[in-house]
């Protein structure tokens, strides 16, 4: 899996990932969000940008480069220009990373 940082306000908020093995992409809420209102709009914006993505054709690791830098929005924030790229192993490691 690969992933990459979304933040609001310089607070990490979740992580967009992308899988390597299949067409699979999404987003963690991360810990830091302060209320599940909150948290539920992050995840909805993202879903639809990675369906836009899907809808024009793009696979789930392009779908997670294709807003990187891309100006913040108000609602789902955004990957901050200087993200790198992580690895991790599945899923569940992906969990981990977002609750810490």
């Amino acid at each position: 899996m690969r992933y990459l940082p979304v933040t609001k306000d310089g607070v990490v908020v979740g992580y967009l990932w992308a899988s390597t093995e299949e067409e699979a992409a999404g987003l963690l809420k991360a810990s830091t969000v302060r209320t599940h209102t909150e948290g539920m709009r992050v995840f909805v914006f993202w879903a639809e940008r990675l369906d836009s993505a899907l809808a024009d054709g793009l696979t789930a690791l392009q779908a997670l480069k294709r807003w990187g830098g891309a100006p913040e929005d108000p609602i789902g924030g955004a990957i901050p220009p200087d993200a790198r790229e992580e690895i991790a192993p599945n899923l569940d490691e992906m969990k981990r990373i977002s609750w810490k």
